[in-house]
């Protein structure tokens, strides 16, 4: 039997693999035939032991994108779209599919926005062309007619539904019972159905008008908070599978609404909310196994996204800022026992602001491993260990969850839960890996290695660095250069570690860390 891809952890492609693998051209052979022939099932699978034999090959992601939109499953093609144009920016075809998945989900002016991204990539792709052209011709997909809409909808009929009500409701957790949700089913349906139609939003409206990032948050907690308390009897309201798309949404576009330290707490209270509805033994079966598969697909995309927490050294200006401190000459003056006080209590509200349902993660990465965890804090129901088990990329979830919590002290509690819904499909995965290099979280490490003058830096490298080198972009570069000499000497060693079933690297992992607990 032919072994398995060596494969290597790197920074900017998470997995990814040395060379090109044989075995994954064949199987997107294999899945390109059966998308010829309409058998979308077969592609997908096809498709996918190929992104996992090969997940640095963006045709791969491009391809599933479309056999997912042929399903009708438009938020997980948008998914794999996006990781096809995070591994290849030039990619037209990515754009594509973005735009069609975006189109299909009734994000206009996202399409829109994505075929003319794809444009500024590929002038001469025509169907791009054809694409933006159609878009044009609807006034929905320009940004600031869709988002007067939306300011409409939420300054004019917000009154008229009673929202504040729903909101008095939500914060009064003594009156936010089964009993109350089911007596107000109607109302509670015409409610969310609004909410709704907030959370769907165009995320390129949202980054540009700030009234309705304030009505997008206030709608997530809305959501969030019936779901969370009520899970039984929330996922029994007609609209209750909508609420759960519209949070799956939310899931996505959270991280990228603000900065991160403003915005994460609107994914933050959708995971919440999801994982405890995926979790209610109470809940309707099909409602809460909808929220284990959102659940499972965000926590994935989370998880490949190897953007680390903000450095505190890049915040230091904000702190003054926000306090009051002078920015002109009288800092001079200002002696460094009075300034102390101020900065350590903008840390201390900074941290209090970061904790969102138990969650003080500020990169997605970390904050994956909180809601797989509480997922799991009850063990692994049938159900999610069902949904677990046919969940398309079962295998890069548990490989990254495993690298996150062992390497970055990420929450462990949900990798065992994992690692038991997933044991069939692990076990008959290999494994076989030159070197482990771990991601983004050293880049603060690097950073005051840098500053104390730990790192003899090349002279050609003292060169490229300059004056105004950020602190990001030098430690992007201190990293690779570390992780490419760690990888240099993993090749050197001739043997090289043995190869390993997915599961069983796991099990050792986890064995591994059990040292430490």
């Amino acid at each position: 039997m032919k072994p398995a891809p060596r494969t290597i952890l790197h920074p900017d492609l998470y997995p990814g693999t040395t060379q090109k693998d044989a075995k994954a051209e064949a199987l997107r052979k294999r899945a390109n035939e059966a998308y010829a022939n309409g058998d979308f099932e077969e592609a997908l699978t096809h498709y996918s032991a190929s992104a996992l034999h090969d997940p640095t090959e963006a045709t791969t992601w491009s391809n599933r994108s479309a056999t997912l939109l042929q399903l009708d499953r438009a938020e997980d093609a948008f998914d794999d779209a996006e990781r096809c144009l995070w591994l290849d920016p030039a990619f037209g075809k990515g754009y594509l599919r973005r735009g069609a998945a975006e189109w299909r989900l009734g994000r206009r002016a996202d399409a829109r926005a994505s075929y003319e991204a794809g444009l500024k990539q590929d002038p001469g792709n025509v169907r791009l062309m054809e694409e933006l052209a159609r878009c044009e011709a609807r006034a929905d997909t320009e940004p600031a007619q869709a988002a007067r809409a939306a300011v409409f909808r939420t300054m004019l009929v917000s009154p008229s539904l009673d929202v504040e009500g729903l909101f008095e409701l939500l914060q009064a957790p003594e009156r936010l019972t089964a009993a109350a949700v089911s007596e107000r089913a109607q109302s509670l349906d015409a409610l969310l159905e609004y909410l709704c139609r907030t959370l769907e939003c165009d995320l390129v409206v949202l980054r540009d008008c700030a009234p309705l990032r304030e009505a997008y948050d206030r709608a997530t907690f809305a959501c969030g908070q019936l779901l969370g308390a009520e899970p039984g009897a929330a996922s029994r309201l007609n609209c209750a599978p909508r609420v759960v798309d519209a949070l799956r949404h939310a899931l996505r576009c959270g991280w990228r609404m603000e900065q991160r330290c403003r915005s994460h707490g609107v994914a933050k209270f959708a995971a919440n909310a999801l994982a405890v509805l995926a979790a209610a033994p109470d809940a309707l079966d099909s409602i809460r196994r909808r929220a284990a598969r959102h659940l499972l697909g965000a926590t994935t995309q989370w998880l490949l996204d190897a953007t680390p927490e903000p450095s505190p050294l890049s915040e230091e200006g904000d702190d003054n800022d926000s306090d009051g401190e002078p920015t002109n000459g009288d800092t001079q003056s200002t002696s460094s026992e009075n300034r102390n006080p101020l900065r350590d209590e903008a840390a201390r509200r900074k941290e209090r602001q970061r904790v969102v349902c138990g969650c003080a993660a500020l990169s997605p990465r970390l904050s994956a491993a909180s809601w797989l965890e509480r997922l799991f804090e009850r063990g692994a129901q049938p159900w999610v260990r069902d949904e677990c088990e046919h969940f398309r990329d079962a295998e890069l979830l548990a490989l990254h969850l495993c690298v996150v919590v062992r390497d970055e002290r990420a929450p462990p509690l949900g990798l065992p839960g994992v690692i038991k819904a997933c044991g069939d499909r692990l076990m008959s995965s290999t494994l076989e890996a030159d070197a482990f290099v771990r991601p983004g979280w050293r880049w603060d490490a690097a950073i005051r290695v840098a500053r104390r003058g730990g790192i003899e830096e090349e002279p050609e490298e003292s060169e490229q660095r300059g004056d105004e080198e950020s602190d990001e972009k030098l430690a992007r570069r201190l990293q690779r250069r570390f992780d490419d000499e760690a990888v240099q000497r993993a090749r050197s060693d001739a043997n090289g570690p043995p190869a390993a079933r997915l599961g069983e690297w796991l099990a050792a992992s986890l064995g591994y860390l059990l040292l430490f607990v």
